[in-house]
């Protein structure tokens, strides 16, 4: 079971403030012995406009796991430029960071 979140709050014409929040809950079974675990990764991102085409960004993210209590972190930049109206595309680079697959 997969959920997830994501809001935005702009303060001004070229500042934005984004939030997002996923879970995921997983069971399964190998060898006739069943896992099943939660996750869930919560992340921040602020971004500001450069100009009517171009902007730039900073994010944050946790990944936690709450049966084996640990959490893995993740901070990266990103640059953003829209191509059409409505349409608008992010490269991002993590400076460190972690792999998830499901999020």
């Amino acid at each position: 079971i997969v959920n997830n979140l994501n809001a935005n709050w702009q303060f001004d014409e070229r500042t934005q403030l984004g939030v997002q929040y996923g879970s995921r809950y997983a069971r399964t079974t190998f060898d006739g012995v069943a896992y099943d675990g939660y996750s869930d990764l919560a992340g921040l991102d602020l971004r500001r406009d450069l100009n009517r085409r171009f902007d730039i960004g900073a994010h944050a993210t946790v990944l936690h796991s709450w049966r084996t209590r640990m959490a893995e972190y993740a901070v990266g930049i990103d640059l953003g430029v829209t191509l059409a109206r409505n349409v608008w595309l992010s490269f991002g680079y993590n400076l460190t960071g972690f792999n998830a697959r499901d999020f």
